[in-house]
């Protein structure tokens, strides 16, 4: 069973080592502000953390976008 963490567009100050435990980071652009969109990606890059851009509300989207970019280079490479 997946496990996740919602940040809300309001929680600017998270604390960043939540991502520590991602193995892939959405994100929603729609609904963030830059200074949470900047600070997420910049952390997450030092991480070397997956990055999932999403961009609408539809579930499947964002399971096919999530299989398209996590799932599928790790079949590949097996």
């Amino acid at each position: 069973m997946p496990n996740f963490s919602f940040i809300a567009s309001e929680d600017v100050k998270y604390d960043l080592a939540v991502l520590e435990a991602a193995d892939a980071i959405v994100v929603h652009w729609r609904f963030l502000g830059h200074s949470l969109f900047y600070r997420t990606v910049n952390y997450a890059g030092k991480l070397n953390k997956k990055i999932v851009y999403f961009g609408n509300s539809n579930e499947q989207q964002l399971l096919q976008s999530l299989y398209r970019e996590c799932i599928l280079p790790m079949e590949k490479k097996s």
